[in-house]
């Protein structure tokens, strides 16, 4: 029997970290009970991947969980209808996590798990039948194995990046969890660190980053969906954050923002600043430092030496 803990979901779980108010515990086994309690979307997802397309939320973790072990396609919940139907198409999706609102831009016939009252409660609508599943999040979820296992050679996340010539990437459940784990480390990533995943988590480098390694360390993740920057300055003098995840145009906007109204920096826990781009930005790097006392630090899918060839700050 393989090794349950091998599987990025069941990681997180074991781990025993928060995303908002939820337990990663809670929020696994809803997607688990999601998939035993609903037959119309088992069958739906038979030999086929899943697409997670939904906001910044603790139900993106439930929807990891109830895919399965497959691929999950990552979708922008921005895309015309049109392009939803290509991309459904071309990686085989079965079924769509999403909310009720993002639901109304897919194609008829397609099986939706709608997550608007996750981890509490779903509502599955399938080609000739509804039914709305009680997902059972008072209850945990009893984890035994290795905590350290590497991981399934099996594609656990999957998206499409149209400046590869292939633009269907995938990424197993083994390559994941050593980057988080390799980024929890180098970021000294504790149980007491609080992380704002401020950018979509539909793109990979900030889903890494941003909840996948400060989960592995059993810390908490709040996942704003309102990332301007006024309601994030907010978010950050009301929040005990130590580690804030965005890209160079939220940070420059939050010092845009600061200078315009005069406002000063009030964000003292915050001590880790991880910037997602796959160029280090040296003006924005010093003006950052200099208006917050904190540097940037970047990380690149692509890169690991930007930043050192800038002096803008860290590269991870």
């Amino acid at each position: 029997m393989s090794e349950p803990l091998a599987l990025l979901p069941l990681a997180l779980a074991a781990a025993g970290g928060r995303v908002d108010a939820w337990s990663t515990t809670q929020l696994v086994a809803a997607g688990l009970t999601l998939l035993q309690r609903s037959a119309p979307l088992v069958r739906a997802l038979a030999g086929r991947r899943s697409a997670i397309m939904l906001p910044n939320s603790p139900a993106l973790i439930t929807a990891l969980a109830a895919s399965d072990g497959r691929g999950a396609l990552l979708l922008p919940p921005s895309l015309p209808t049109d392009e939803l139907s290509r991309r459904l198409q071309e990686a085989n999706v079965g079924a769509v996590f999403t909310n009720a609102v993002l639901a109304e831009r897919l194609p008829e016939g397609v099986t939706v798990a709608l997550l608007d009252d996750a981890p509490r409660s779903a509502h599955v609508i399938a080609p000739g039948r509804t039914m709305t599943v009680d997902l059972g999040s008072h209850h945990g979820l009893s984890l035994e194995g290795d905590r350290a296992a590497e991981g399934r050679e099996e594609e656990c996340v999957v998206w499409f990046d149209d400046l590869e010539p292939r633009p269907l990437t995938a990424i197993t459940h083994r390559e994941l969890l050593q980057n988080a784990r390799r980024m929890a480390t180098e970021l000294l990533l504790t149980p007491v660190d609080t992380t704002i995943a401020a950018r979509p988590l539909s793109d990979p480098p900030t889903l890494t980053c941003g909840v996948l390694a400060p989960l592995l360390a059993a810390g908490c993740v709040q996942m704003p969906q309102d990332h301007d920057a006024a309601a994030l300055l907010s978010t950050l003098a009301t929040v005990p954050a130590t580690m804030l995840v965005g890209d160079a145009p939220m940070y420059a906007g939050i010092l845009a923002h600061l200078e315009a109204l005069q406002v000063r920096w009030t964000a003292p826990s915050l001590a880790t600043c991880v910037c997602i781009g796959t160029h280090a930005d040296a003006p924005l790097g010093a003006r950052w430092t200099a208006t917050t006392g904190t540097r940037l630090t970047w990380y690149s899918a692509t890169s690991r030496s930007e930043n050192r060839a800038t002096g803008s700050g860290d590269d991870l």
